[in-house]
């Protein structure tokens, strides 16, 4: 699992937001509670999933995740309602001294961000104090691939039985084509792709 989870977070890039993020003045008002447990979605009140606009300091609900407590959203509503002008947003209970969970709205990616520790700071949250408390979306992904019962899609316990016939031959699988090749083979059945493409004597030879 530590593989696969690196293997996702290697393909996270750079924001192109993060040497230029506007972030609005850090009054009294704005600042966020240092204590955690104040810390709640500022449209339902809910502790969890929560995400902190680097911009402007609001707090909302992230998107409903799976394996993750029901969530509202309001991050997401915020950013539109905004103007779509503060697009980066932290995930509060993933931050730690290496970082956190970093989502932009305007790219609509996860991103990494290299100046979150002073985007942090302009609001007075001091990322070397964080302990994380929840589960990245990397973790979350990785468990949902985890935890997914394939027995739902397919023949899950069934004794199949290799068929080997006419118009029955596929193709060689290479460990992610098969999507493809089954995509393929359906197009093949086609009486008008087999009539144009086909020669006359095709059945002999998918068979050979």
């Amino acid at each position: 699992a530590i593989d696969e989870i690196k293997s996702w977070e290697d393909d996270i890039k750079e924001s192109k937001w993060s040497d230029k993020l506007v972030q609005l003045e850090a009054s009294k008002d704005k600042r966020p509670s240092p204590n955690k447990d104040d810390w709640k979605c500022e449209s339902c009140g809910k502790q969890k999933n929560l995400w902190f606009n680097l911009s402007d300091a609001y707090i909302g609900c992230g998107r409903k995740q799976y394996g993750a407590e029901e969530s509202c959203g309001a991050a997401t509503e915020h950013f539109k309602n905004t103007g779509k002008k503060y697009p980066l947003a932290v995930k509060l209970g993933t931050l730690n001294k290496n970082g956190g969970d970093i989502w932009s709205y305007d790219e609509d990616d996860m991103v990494k961000n290299k100046n979150l520790a002073k985007h942090l700071s302009h609001w007075g949250i001091d990322i070397m104090k964080q302990e994380k408390t929840e589960k990245t979306i990397t973790e979350l992904t990785v468990q949902r691939n985890k935890d997914y019962s394939f027995g739902l899609v397919v023949e899950s316990g069934v004794e199949l039985v290799n068929v080997r016939d006419k118009e029955l031959i596929g193709l060689d699988n290479l460990g992610n084509s098969c999507y493809m090749n089954s995509v393929l083979q359906s197009i093949f059945t086609c009486d008008e792709i087999k009539n144009k493409y086909y020669p006359k004597n095709y059945q002999d030879i998918l068979l050979k």
